[in-house]
C-alpha cells in the first residue's frame, strides 16, 4: 500500500508533510493496524531547525520582497474615510470610526431617542455606541469646551465598563485632552484594566507603549513586548509594528529579525 500525505507549501517552498511509503502485507496488517510508527521532524522542519538566525531572516525577507506590490496596494488607505487626509497618512489609527463634523449634529439628536429606536430593542448597546461615536468626535473639536463635553461622556461610559470607552478616556487623559494636565498613571489604570477585562487589542496595545516608555508605569521592555503580541494576535496594526520593531533590534525579547 503507498500512501503520500499532502502537504502545501510555504513561502520557504518546504512541504508541511514528507512522503512516506509502506508496504503491508497480510500477514503485518493486523500489527501496523495497532502500530503508528514513533513521528519524526518531517524534512522541512528539519531544514528550519538547522538554520540561523541570519539565514532564516534572508529567507523571509526574500518571501516578503516578493509580495511588496501587494503589501503597497493593501496599506493604501480610503481616501473616503474620516482618518485619512489628502496625503491618505491617518490622522489617528484608531476609533476608525469617527463621525465627520457633519454627521455630528444627527448623530448627537440620535442620541437624544435611541432608546426608542427598533435597534435599541435588538441590540442594548445601542445607545451606547451612539453616545461613545459623539464623544469620539467631540473630544477632537478644537473648541475646548466641546472636549470637555466629549471627555465627560466618555468618562460617564468608561465608569459603566463600556470597553472602547475605558481606553479612549485613557488615551485622553494620557494626552492632556481638554485643557487637563496629561495623567499616565490614571491612563496605565484604565489601559490595565480594559486589557483584563475585555482583552481590548488597544487596550493591550497602549499598555504596552506605557511599559515599553516608561510613562505612567514603570518601564519593563518584555511586558511591553509581551502586551505587544497579544494585540497583534488580533490584528492591531500598530501592535504589529511595534512587535516587529522590537524583534528586529532584540528590545525586551532575543533578536529575531
Amino acid at each position: 500500500l503507498s500512501m503520500r500525505p499532502q502537504g502545501s507549501a510555504d513561502s520557504s517552498g518546504c512541504t508541511g508533510e514528507s512522503q512516506r511509503y509502506l508496504r503491508v502485507t497480510p500477514a503485518s496488517y493486523y500489527l501496523f493496524s495497532i502500530w503508528q510508527p514513533p513521528s519524526r521532524p518531517t524534512l522541512c522542519e528539519e531544514s528550519k531547525q538547522a538554520e540561523t538566525e541570519s539565514q532564516r531572516f534572508e529567507r523571509t525577507l526574500k518571501y516578503h520582497r516578493s509580495q511588496i506590490a501587494a503589501y503597497r496596494k493593501n496599506w493604501e488607505y480610503n481616501p473616503d474615510s474620516n482618518a485619512t487626509t489628502s496625503t491618505k497618512t491617518p490622522s489617528r489609527s484608531w476609533p476608525d470610526n469617527v463621525p465627520s463634523d457633519n454627521e455630528l449634529p444627527w448623530l448627537i439628536e440620535d442620541v437624544k431617542y435611541c432608546a426608542r429606536s427598533p435597534n435599541f430593542r435588538s441590540d442594548k448597546d445601542y445607545c451606547s455606541q451612539l453616545s461613545f461615536r459623539v464623544a469620539s468626535a467631540l473630544v477632537v473639536q478644537f473648541n475646548e469646551t466641546e472636549q470637555k463635553r466629549g471627555l465627560e461622556i466618555l468618562k460617564s461610559l468608561a465608569e459603566k465598563g463600556h470597553p472602547d470607552a475605558m481606553v479612549y478616556y485613557g488615551m485622553c487623559l494620557n494626552d492632556g485632552r481638554a485643557g487637563l494636565d496629561p495623567a499616565s498613571d490614571v491612563a496605565v489604570s484604565w489601559f490595565k484594566r480594559c486589557s483584563d477585562m475585555y482583552e481590548h487589542p488597544q487596550a493591550q496595545y497602549e499598555l504596552g507603549v506605557a511599559f515599553y516608555t516608561g510613562e505612567g508605569v514603570a518601564e519593563d521592555e518584555e511586558e511591553a513586548v509581551r502586551l505587544f503580541e497579544l494585540a497583534a494576535e488580533q490584528s492591531h496594526p500598530a501592535a504589529c509594528y511595534m512587535l516587529g520593531d522590537c524583534l528586529l533590534d532584540g528590545i525586551g525579547v532575543e533578536m529575531d529579525r
